[in-house]
């Protein structure tokens, strides 16, 4: 296992808003470190770099939810919209009212970017 990356939150304080922006570099993540990963989806990308991008994206999110966010990330999965966009929700049989922060995953130049904001906002990270 290697050693997990720090975890930086950018300053977005001058566009004002309440949408928190989260950086790591990109690391060589297992899928057991990596628990709002999809497994089957994992296993279809074909190049090592794809799985290390989406992976440390995944790791960063589950870090940012547990550790800003108050979030328990065992109660809570990643799914995708039509446009493959993702979202938390809860998983099935979990009764939590609490709503879940909309977020943006993206990676750029050897690092990860999770985007968390309020549930009522649309946001999206374009890190290129």
């Amino acid at each position: 296992m290697a050693v997990p990356p720090p975890v930086v939150e950018l300053d977005v304080s001058a566009h004002q808003t309440n949408v928190r922006l989260f950086s790591c570099p990109i690391w060589d993540v297992g899928l057991g470190e990596a628990s709002l990963a999809n497994v089957d989806e994992v296993r279809t990308f074909v190049v090592d770099k794809r799985r290390r991008e989406h992976l440390s994206g995944r790791w960063l999110l589950e870090q940012v939810l547990r550790e800003f966010m108050r979030v328990v990330a065992s109660l809570v999965m990643v799914i995708r919209d039509e446009h493959r966009a993702p979202s938390l929700t809860y998983i099935n049989g979990v009764w939590v009212r609490t709503p879940l922060p909309i977020t943006s995953i993206a990676h750029s130049q050897g690092r990860a970017f999770v985007a968390v904001g309020p549930a009522d906002r649309g946001i999206g990270v374009d890190a290129e």
